[in-house]
C-alpha cells in the first residue's frame, strides 16, 4: 500500500496536475449539465436511443450505423459487438416505453456478465440476492462474484455500507454522502476513490485481463463495477435517480465509484474505445450511471488519458443526470 507520504516530487506533480485535470472536467461538465439533466432526455430503455421516448425508425437507424462495432450504447446484451441479438432487443421494445423502473429486489442465479473493452473482455459469474427497503431505500443481502481465473469476491451490503472480501483483503465503502466521508477503506485504511481506480487501471496495463495477478483491492473493484453493469442492477440505479431520492447519498457514492472504475478500465484499450460511442447519443453508460458525452471526450483530450480521480469526479457531476 503506497501511501500520499511515500510519493517523490515528481509523482506528486503528476498527481497534481491529475487533480487539475480532474476540476477542468467538472467545469466541463457543469457547462452542460441542464442539457443531460432535461426529463426529455433521460433515457431509461436502452434501446431508446434518441432519448424521445419511443423506439421506432430513428434508433434503429442509429443501430445500423453502429452494426458490427463494440458502441457500448447499442450492446444491449453485452456482447461486445453490435450484432442480430441487439436488433431482436431493439425490435421486441418497439412502440412507446414502458413505464421508468421502479425499486425492486435483485437476484442472480449465477448470471453471466463481462465487461467490454474494445475486442477484449473480462467475464464472471454474479450469485446471490439484494433486498430493498422501500421506505429508505437501503440495501441489504450478500453477493458472490466469481471472476475469470478462479478469483473470488463475496460482498454484503448493509444499511449506507458496501463490505468486500477477496483473498485476504478487505474493501469497505460507507457513508451515506460522498462530501462528507469520499473514502474508500482498503484493509481499514482511507483511500481517495481516484487512487484505488488508478492502481485497477495499473493493475490492468501490467497484467492484461487476468485478474489473479492482480491486487486484492483491484479484483474487488471490478467485481463491483461487473455488478452495476448488469440490467436489473441499473434498472434500480435508475429508479433511484428519477426518484429524486438517489443522493448524493450511498446510491451515488457506490455508483460513482463503479462508474469511475468502468470508465478508467475502458480507457486501458485506448481513448477511441472510451468516446467512440459518442457519435450516437450524448450519454454512454458506466457502470449503470450515463455519463455525458462532453465529459468522456474530456477525460481524453489528446488521446490521453486524465486517470482515475477525473473518471469518478466525473461520474459525481454525472449522478441525477
Amino acid at each position: 500500500m503506497t501511501l500520499d507520504t511515500d510519493y517523490t516530487a515528481s509523482e506528486k506533480t503528476t498527481r497534481l496536475r491529475g487533480r487539475v485535470t480532474a476540476c477542468a472536467v467538472l467545469m466541463l461538465v457543469n457547462q452542460f449539465a441542464p442539457l443531460a439533466a432535461a426529463d426529455d432526455f433521460f433515457c431509461y430503455h436502452a434501446p431508446d436511443l434518441n432519448c424521445d421516448r419511443v423506439v421506432d425508425g430513428q434508433d434503429l437507424s442509429l443501430l445500423l450505423g453502429s452494426w458490427g462495432t463494440g458502441d457500448r450504447t447499442i450492446d444491449f446484451d453485452g456482447s461486445c459487438s453490435v450484432d442480430g441479438g441487439d436488433l431482436a432487443y431493439l425490435l421486441a421494445s418497439w412502440g412507446a416505453l414502458p413505464d421508468p423502473p421502479t425499486l425492486s429486489e435483485v437476484e442472480f442465479d449465477n448470471e453471466s456478465v463481462q465487461f467490454c473493452m474494445g475486442s477484449d473482455s473480462l467475464e464472471a459469474t454474479i450469485d446471490g440476492s439484494l433486498y430493498i427497503d422501500p421506505m429508505t431505500s437501503d440495501q441489504f443481502g450478500f453477493i458472490n462474484v466469481s471472476l475469470q481465473d478462479g478469483v473470488y469476491v463475496s460482498m454484503e451490503y448493509q444499511q449506507s455500507s458496501l463490505v468486500m472480501m477477496s483473498g485476504m483483503s478487505k474493501v469497505g465503502i460507507y457513508g451515506s454522502d460522498p462530501a462528507t466521508d469520499p473514502y474508500i477503506y482498503v484493509n481499514g485504511y482511507p483511500w481517495a476513490p481516484g487512487d484505488v481506480i488508478d492502481d485497477l487501471h495499473g493493475d490492468i496495463m501490467d497484467h492484461g485481463m487476468d485478474p489473479w495477478a492482480w491486487e486484492d483491492y483491484s479484483q474487488m473493484m471490478m467485481a463491483q463495477l461487473l455488478v452495476h453493469e448488469t440490467t436489473a442492477y441499473e434498472q434500480n440505479l435508475i429508479a433511484v435517480q428519477m426518484a429524486g431520492a438517489g443522493g448524493p447519498g450511498f446510491w451515488c457514492k457506490t455508483a460513482c465509484i463503479a462508474a469511475g472504475a468502468a470508465i478508467t478500465t475502458a480507457a486501458t484499450a485506448g481513448c477511441l474505445v472510451l468516446t467512440g460511442s459518442c457519435a450516437v447519443g450524448s450519454t454512454v453508460t458506466f457502470g449503470g450511471l450515463a455519463i455525458p458525452c462532453t465529459g468522456l471526450i474530456a477525460l481524453c483530450a489528446g488521446g490521453v488519458f486524465a486517470g482515475g480521480t477525473a473518471a469518478y469526479e466525473l461520474a459525481l457531476a454525472s449522478w441525477g443526470n
